[in-house]
């Protein structure tokens, strides 16, 4: 029986971020979004990612590992400022154990990232890290 446990992963990394002072120092934590942000948000922003999850099966262990991405938008003038908010997430969740409902643990891994353009406009960036959490019960 695997644990289907991305809604509370999302509602523990997004409160994580926000209270990260090296994070808000470059984006206020009412800038810090769940999936929705809003319709025209001031930059820059974070937005968390859609979930992908799968069960974690091995002899004694049950679990699950959500894999999610956390995006950062920006528009200052080259890829810089992007990538600073960027690497404050990274700082702020590789390797952090949150505390899930139930008494279970995500253990949460850095898995890659990436600085790309965002649409049209010369000043816009959009960066992203993608992230596992693996929950387990034994």
């Amino acid at each position: 029986m695997g644990i289907e446990s991305s809604l509370e992963v999302r509602k523990a990394v997004i409160p994580r971020l926000r209270a990260s002072s090296s994070l808000t120092a470059l984006v206020p934590a009412e800038r810090i979004y769940p999936p929705r942000t809003p319709a025209e948000p001031d930059w820059p922003f974070i937005r968390y990612g859609q979930p992908d999850t799968a069960p974690f099966r091995a002899t004694g262990i049950d679990g699950a590992e959500i894999d999610f991405s956390v995006h950062t938008f920006s528009k200052a003038p080259g890829e810089d400022e992007a990538s600073r908010i960027n690497a404050a997430v990274v700082a702020t969740l590789d390797g952090a154990v949150l505390d899930l409902p139930g008494g279970f643990k995500a253990h949460i891994t850095w898995t890659g990232g990436q600085v790309i353009p965002d649409g049209g406009d010369p000043d816009a960036w959009h960066a992203f890290s993608t992230f596992r959490a693996r929950v387990v019960t034994f």
